[in-house]
């Protein structure tokens, strides 16, 4: 059901900063527990970069802090929320390794919400949020400049092929996205799925992006078919492709359709 879920914290002077909360209940409290004990702060503000499940589940654990959010992702979680039946619920359990991840599972919104640009300070220490979309339209990053330290959410994917089949999807906005984390001061930008990586990689998946918008214009220039097109662009090297969905190839071929139809498909209708 969900994939090498990434949530990361960040101790300030005075609290700890968290983003994303994962898709597990039982390890969330865990990894609460075992950090506040660590640094004697506690978690008191909470992000969520975007509004998909496997990024806020874990939400609940820590209803007793500042949860954030892009003002279109408090929106759509709180829409989201009441699909969460208990049937739904159960289901799911079933389709992963950890039944006891949802266990007890309640939906939770965030609290608070901005448009654009947020700022955070903590005893003088700045972490600035900012909303670029991507992969959802209410995308956002974490930027930590003391640190060099940059959390992208699910606008980033390393070791496996990223999701671009959502319907708020906008590869153009994606692809800003990684030239705006270029331009910042970063020895290291967090992903959401996968390990953490220097710029060089992240540039690896911004020349992909571009290869593939620029492969697509030109043979649609040159008059070839949606068809092929797409097949040229899914042989494009690039990480793997996840396992799951396999029928779909881990979501590359639904990826390639949407931005094929951004790109190429509403430019020629």
């Amino acid at each position: 059901m969900f994939h090498n879920v990434v949530i990361g914290a960040i101790e300030l002077p005075t609290k700890i900063f968290m983003f994303d909360t994962g898709t597990n209940i039982r390890k969330a409290k865990i990894f609460k527990e075992e950090i506040e004990k660590k640094t004697d702060k506690k978690i008191e503000i909470v992000i969520n970069s975007h509004y998909h499940g496997d990024h806020f589940i874990g939400n609940q654990v820590f209803s007793d802090a500042r949860i954030i959010s892009s003002e279109i992702t408090q929106k759509r979680i709180q829409e989201g929320v009441s699909k969460w039946t208990d049937e739904v619920i159960e289901n799911a359990k079933k389709r992963i390794d950890d039944p006891l991840a949802l266990e007890g599972l309640i939906p939770t919104s965030p609290k608070e919400s901005f448009n654009g640009q947020m700022e955070i300070e903590d005893g003088g220490v700045k972490i600035i949020l900012k909303q670029t979309g991507g992969h959802t339209d209410g995308s956002i990053y974490a930027y930590y400049p003391e640190y060099k330290v940059l959390f992208a959410g699910d606008n980033l994917f390393v070791t496996s092929y990223p999701w671009g089949g959502e319907e708020s999807c906008n590869p153009d906005d994606w692809i800003n996205a990684f030239k705006e984390y270029l331009s910042l001061d970063l020895d290291y930008i967090i992903p959401g799925h996968g390990p953490a990586i220097n710029k060089e990689k992240l540039a690896y998946s911004l020349n992909y992006f571009e290869q593939v918008k620029e492969t697509m214009k030109q043979m649609n220039a040159d008059g070839k078919p949606e068809e092929e097109i797409l097949e040229k662009c899914f042989n494009i090297e690039f990480y793997p492709i996840h396992p799951q969905n396999k029928g779909d190839h881990g979501g590359k071929k639904t990826t390639l359709k949407k931005w094929y139809n951004f790109w190429i498909g509403n430019n020629n209708k």
